[in-house]
């Protein structure tokens, strides 16, 4: 038995060509043995980063749905149906429109920048529930509650934003967004 060393021309940065190369070693059968013949062991950086852009392919919408859901269950726990509905709206709208800009802009979604959605929908959640809970908890208020938490609010979703906007400047394509 015997091994070879393959070096590919492809790029890991480019998760579709990372896929076809693996494919295509998978599909090699070993000529070795005439009595023996078949498929070729294959293993190494590109095997394993195929394996994981074909896992995100395959799992990213469930995660979505269990990520809304979850998200879900816990603001109708806690705040009610129609409070917990008005706290994830906000948040689905951001995605929708981060979604759309993307599109709109030719910025693709890839194995690693795709744990965004998620992560939008955490930080819409997460400044639409203080708002619900003091207009829940004090309606006669609010003015004055939205005046001191939206100020706070703005600050920790501008944060947010400067701090995943860095990845405007960052050099590693997996990780840049154009």
């Amino acid at each position: 038995d015997g091994f070879v060393l393959i070096f590919p021309r492809v790029s890991l940065d480019d998760g579709n060509q990372v896929s076809q190369f693996a494919q295509e070693i998978r599909n090699v059968k070993s000529q070795m043995s005439q009595t023996q013949p078949g498929s070729v062991a294959a293993s190494g950086e590109f095997m394993l980063l195929a394996d994981i852009i074909e896992m995100v392919k395959k799992e990213i919408f469930p995660v979505i749905i269990a990520c809304i859901s979850g998200v879900l269950a816990i603001l109708w726990l806690f705040l009610g149906f129609a409070h917990a509905i008005s706290a994830l709206l906000p948040a689905l709208f951001t995605v929708t429109a981060m979604l759309g800009l993307s599109a709109f802009f030719g910025f693709e979604l890839n194995y690693i920048n795709i744990i965004m959605i998620p992560a939008l929908l955490g930080i819409g959640v997460d400044g639409a529930v203080y708002l619900i809970s003091a207009k829940k908890d004090s309606p006669e208020r609010f003015s004055e509650i939205f005046y001191e938490k939206g100020q706070a609010i703005t600050a920790a979703i501008m944060t947010s934003a400067i701090g995943f906007g860095s990845l405007v400047i960052v050099t590693h394509p997996g990780l840049r967004l154009v």
